[in-house]
């Protein structure tokens, strides 16, 4: 099976979840090389695989020297998983992550008075890409200076192997540059503590246990994968999805207090991440399928979140549905930390494009398309026209 890398791929999502709901691809190919893994495409199958820690696995990838995030804490399970959890997520409460706002607001407002005068620009490069980048890096303490080679291992970390001129290694490769400048920068700042997220996570404590070196290494490293591309996906599609919609930029202009309405309908309707993994620990029948333990098992949150059976004619895009049930920030206990953070920047971000532009639309000429990935649904590019105010 090849996942769509359409702009508009519900129908995949729909033939998939009617003719082959649940089934065993033996082709497909996970990050780190290894082949072979069950495709779930229903709402509910996708919350009963998430939501069932004990024999779905989040320690599903190689726990190798070469892979920090193999033990971190998007990879691993309670009790561990809920010790990492209750000292990570300390920092990302939304009263700790409102403090952000001001900074946000004018590094948005920066990125767009430079192209405001020309009319156009590439939006994922001029903006969508910066933003999400700046804000990781400053709750993080790295350089300014830093700024492209922190992108490039988001990037390398998140796209499918085969988009890489070296496949998996680069997978492991990116991890192993990020682990020896990551190690490089927490024993900096272990003699030089300041006021951001690695200084206080690095004195950070739960019932007399701290971090340790690896379990911030590998934090870092998710932090910027997750945090970052994410982010930028998640801008990308909304101001895509706006262009196919003009009378709903001019709803947003009318009444912007809607705009968080527009970001969880984003959400749904054009999921940044577009799949999880897990690892079968236990034999376990799902709809009639016995699914073996040591098997792996993608769950498509893109898939879900268009499942007519939760979201009726899922392929409408409307900013006044129910988007409770979605899936777009994971399900269970590994439910996205990062989710307002992420909700703040899009908002923040909306609100200063509609102060400033209005009728934006995509550039004559030019093809849009997806990086080929299973994991995520991201822009390579999104050249745009405006008008001022």
């Amino acid at each position: 099976m090849k996942a769509s890398v359409s702009l508009t791929p519900f129908h995949w999502y729909q033939k998939m979840q009617r003719e082959n709901p649940i089934f065993f691809d033996p082709n497909f190919t996970l990050n780190w090389g290894q082949q072979g893994a069950w495709q779930i495409f229903r709402h509910q199958d996708v919350q009963k695989i998430l939501g069932n820690y004990e024999v779905f696995s989040s320690e599903s990838m190689p726990k190798i020297e070469q892979s920090p995030i193999s033990n971190g804490i998007v990879n691993t399970d309670p009790p561990r998983h809920k010790l990492l959890r209750k000292i990570i997520s300390k920092a990302f409460i939304p009263s700790v992550v409102s403090k952000l706002e001001p900074w946000i607001r004018e590094q948005c407002q920066e990125r767009l008075s430079v192209v405001l005068e020309k009319g156009e620009m590439e939006f994922i490069q001029d903006f969508a890409i910066p933003i999400p980048v700046s804000v990781i890096t400053k709750l993080l303490g790295v350089p300014v200076k830093d700024f492209n080679q922190v992108h490039r291992w988001a990037n390398e970390l998140i796209f499918d192997p085969d988009e890489m001129e070296t496949g998996a290694e680069s997978f492991f490769r990116t991890q192993q540059e990020q682990s020896m400048y990551f190690e490089a920068l927490i024993k900096e700042k272990e003699q030089h503590l300041q006021d951001d997220l690695l200084s206080h996570l690095i004195q950070a404590e739960v019932d007399g246990e701290r971090l340790s070196l690896a379990d911030l290494i590998s934090f870092c490293i998710v932090l910027l994968a997750a945090g970052n591309e994410t982010t930028t996906n998640l801008l990308g599609n909304m101001v895509l999805t706006f262009t196919e919609q003009p009378e709903l930029q001019t709803h947003l202009l009318e009444h912007p207090q809607d705009i968080p309405l527009a970001i969880d309908e984003t959400l749904r309707y054009r999921s940044p991440v577009q799949s999880l993994f897990r690892l079968a620990t236990k034999d376990f029948e799902l709809d009639g399928h016995q699914i073996k333990k040591g098997d792996y098992v993608i769950a498509w949150l893109g898939a879900a979140n268009h499942d007519p059976q939760v979201f009726p004619n899922p392929e409408v895009f409307d900013i006044h549905r129910n988007n409770r049930s979605q899936v777009s920030f994971g399900h269970g206990i590994h439910y996205c930390i990062g989710e307002p953070l992420a909700k703040l920047e899009a908002k923040i971000a909306l609100e200063v494009l509609f102060q400033k532009v209005k009728q934006i639309q995509v550039k004559p000429d030019v093809e849009i398309e997806r990086h080929p990935s299973a994991i995520m649904f991201g822009l390579k590019s999104l050249p745009i026209i405006f008008q001022r105010h």
